[in-house]
């Protein structure tokens, strides 16, 4: 019998005889031997004067496997992941289309993502071209790509930081890729896609995106790998700024079960920074002053450290950045959650005013006492979609340029918002060509303005809604913003 597999691995062509013993070919030169009975394979390979172990089973069409360097028994750490393309059995055979790129290491860059979903789950990076072999199982860019920007919040890429770099490499190379020069590489192509530029509220959504990879798709030896990876790197030089511990402690979060778990990992690198620089380096009172933080705002922690003039060059904490599909579900939240404020009014509005134009893009008659409620709201979401499709295509009757400022104004019972009367919404946005920033929140009859999402917690509280409304990091989840479309639906 003869299988084809794709994936991280190439395209591996691997022979199977009546007793169950396989050989098998993969990327330039690479070769398997081992038996394959009932789904599963395990065995050798041999690949550039290299040597180790593999094993994988073969599921519904999905290939899924670890391997390792070396004969001697040990734990595989690296993954191999891929899909079967075809076979001798005709009613079993899958056909898969991939990008025909050459194989190997570079193949990986290449490869479809909507295999896993990850063009979806993490627009921007994808978009960015971060994810690289992500898309294919091999994590060494999500690991590069959290390991660049916590070296570079200080703009500075020290002799220490290039050491401690290559030493990471070298350890953590086989669990994450290919070893440590996939490592090396990878750094190399998210530098260059950053000296490309990358505006501020596109590197802190990325970073976002980043850690909800870290949550969601490492296992947990992964995951103490990244948080040691990071400690590590933040312990090298002698600067320990509010940006890159922020980044730690989101990635700590993002791999703890709860707030405990969070406290012992801090009290753990506080010890360490305490043997190695001493309790009065600026590096442990800053540890000490998070752990204290930990029992009281967890989740908020990361904002209140970015609020610090350190943050980043402009100081404070770049605006929310949405996708266009994640906006457009945004409003329409926003509008009903004005909606049920608004229970008396006759006339719901929401409407969009940019440069010297203005758009009415959503409107609710009879909303809260009429039958007629999911008519509305689907037409609605339909409505919010097709404007902004227009106006990121730059069509229709007035042009919206990348870098436009608009206001998306909320209110209820009159034709044009009126700020001096209850419940009247003004959000501040602005088109970019990723997606769609969120600058600020205004309510009618109250000075103060909300900047998003440092304030989300404060807006939250005011408005009685979710903080995680104001936050990219909790709506990147498209099943979630329409779980909370249908909660107010009903």
């Amino acid at each position: 019998m003869n299988y084809t597999f794709k994936g991280n691995f190439g395209t591996l062509e691997l022979v199977v005889d009546d007793n169950g013993n396989a050989s098998g070919t993969y990327q330039k030169g690479g070769t398997l031997s081992g038996t394959y009975k009932d789904g599963e394979f395990e065995g050798e390979w041999e690949n550039n004067a290299m040597e180790g172990l593999v094993k994988f089973t073969v599921k519904e069409g999905r290939l899924n496997g670890k391997w390792k360097k070396g004969k001697d028994a040990g734990p595989m750490r690296g993954n191999w992941l891929g899909e079967q393309i075809g076979s001798q059995t005709p009613e079993k055979e899958k056909k898969v289309e991939f990008d025909p790129r050459d194989e190997g290491w570079s193949e990986a860059h290449c490869q479809n993502s909507i295999m896993f979903g990850y063009d979806k789950k993490y627009p921007l990076l994808s978009t960015k071209d971060v994810l690289g072999a992500a898309n294919m199982g091999i994590y060494s860019p999500i690991v590069v790509f959290l390991m660049y920007r916590s070296i570079l919040t200080d703009s500075k890429f020290s002799s220490e930081e290039s050491f401690t770099f290559d030493e990471l490499s070298e350890k953590y190379g086989d669990l994450f890729g290919f070893g440590s020069s996939s490592f090396k590489f990878e750094l190399m192509r998210i530098n260059k896609i950053y000296n490309d530029y990358i505006s501020l509220s596109e590197d802190a959504r990325m970073i976002d995106e980043a850690i909800e990879f870290v949550r969601a798709e490492f296992d947990l030896d992964q995951k103490d790998a990244i948080v040691n990876i990071l400690e590590t790197l933040a312990i090298s030089d002698s600067i320990l700024d509010h940006k890159e511990l922020s980044i730690l402690y989101s990635v700590v979060l993002a791999c703890s079960k709860d707030k405990s778990q969070i406290a012992e990992t801090f009290h753990k690198f506080h010890e360490q920074i305490i043997k190695t620089k001493g309790d009065q380096h600026p590096m442990a009172k800053s540890l000490m002053l998070l752990i204290n933080l930990i029992e009281n705002d967890t989740k908020n922690i990361k904002y209140s450290y970015l609020q610090s003039p350190d943050a980043n060059e402009n100081g404070g904490v770049p605006p929310m950045l949405l996708s266009d599909s994640e906006f457009a579900e945004w409003l329409i939240l926003m509008t009903l959650s004005n909606a049920l404020r608004n229970k008396e009014a006759f006339m719901l509005q929401t409407r969009i005013h940019w440069s010297i134009f203005q758009k009415g893009l959503i409107k609710f008659f009879g909303f809260n006492s009429g039958d007629d409620k999911d008519e509305q709201i689907d037409e609605a979401i339909l409505n919010t979609k097709k404007w902004i499709d227009a106006a990121r295509e730059d069509i229709g009757n007035v042009s919206m340029k990348d870098e436009t400022i608009f206001e998306v104004f909320l209110f209820a019972d009159a034709f044009q918002p009126d700020l001096n009367k209850e419940d009247v919404w003004k959000i501040t946005c602005k088109k970019v060509k990723s997606g769609i920033e969120i600058h600020a929140f205004d309510i009618s009859r109250d000075s103060t303005t909300y900047w998003i999402p440092e304030n989300a917690m404060q807006l939250a509280d005011k408005l009685r809604l979710e903080s995680g409304l104001f936050k990219s990091s909790q709506l990147m989840d498209s099943s979630k913003r329409k779980d909370m479309i249908e909660q107010i639906r009903k």
